[in-house]
């Protein structure tokens, strides 16, 4: 189980390795936003998923894999600079357009907090539970959102969006792996645990 997060950024080289060192293996891919994640491991419909930290660990084994940075995501026609952090200040001051997900997300809840702390209200919210038309809405629009650099991390040398690191202080995510705390893992899925766990921490600690 993965969200947008990592099927768009560490999924694929994984993926494709995995496969060509086992290519009788096979598997289901799910993807999702974390709450029905963090539901489906429980129940056993899937082994595993990464999600932000977890607030009810009841049923499920909860280890730490790596910390993400969240970047606000703009047009290049943005007032916003491709890779010029913004503070708080900047974003009190400049009445922005944002697309969040939807109020039980986990990102929307670490979002609504940050902003509630350092007195932020955009002038606009869109609220939109879909990660790939979110990439697309900011490239081509005056809207920007804040999202995952590790989501991001295919567009850091791209011409469509600017990326703009959140800081002074930081927005940041922590990823951990959920099992089920009723279920044995097989070799093969352990196995790929390592290798897509590997890649998330390669990106993260690149960023």
């Amino acid at each position: 189980g993965l969200m947008p997060t990592f099927t768009r950024s560490a999924l694929p080289n994984t993926l494709s390795k995995f496969l060509e060192e086992n290519p009788k293996i096979e598997f289901k891919i799910t993807e999702a936003y974390s709450g029905v994640l963090e539901e489906m491991v429980r129940s056993n419909k899937i082994d595993f998923a990464i999600v932000p930290s977890v607030k009810n660990s009841l049923g499920l084994n909860v280890n730490f894999v790596s910390q993400d940075i969240n970047i606000l995501v703009s047009s290049k026609k943005s007032m916003f600079t491709h890779l010029i952090p913004v503070t708080p200040k900047i974003l009190k001051i400049h009445k922005f357009k944002i697309i969040l997900p939807s109020p039980e997300n986990s990102r929307r809840i670490a979002i609504n907090e940050y902003f509630s702390t350092h007195g932020i209200s955009p002038n606009s919210i869109l609220e939109m539970d879909a990660m790939i038309g979110t990439l697309e809405m900011v490239a081509t629009s005056d809207w920007c959102s804040i999202l995952p650099a590790t989501l991001c991390d295919l567009d850091f040398n791209n011409v469509k969006r600017n990326l703009s690191p959140i800081d002074s202080p930081k927005l940041i995510t922590d990823y951990v792996l959920i099992t089920s705390a009723s279920k044995e893992l097989s070799f093969a899925t352990t196995y790929f645990i390592e290798k897509i766990i590997d890649e998330i921490k390669r990106i993260t600690q690149n960023i």
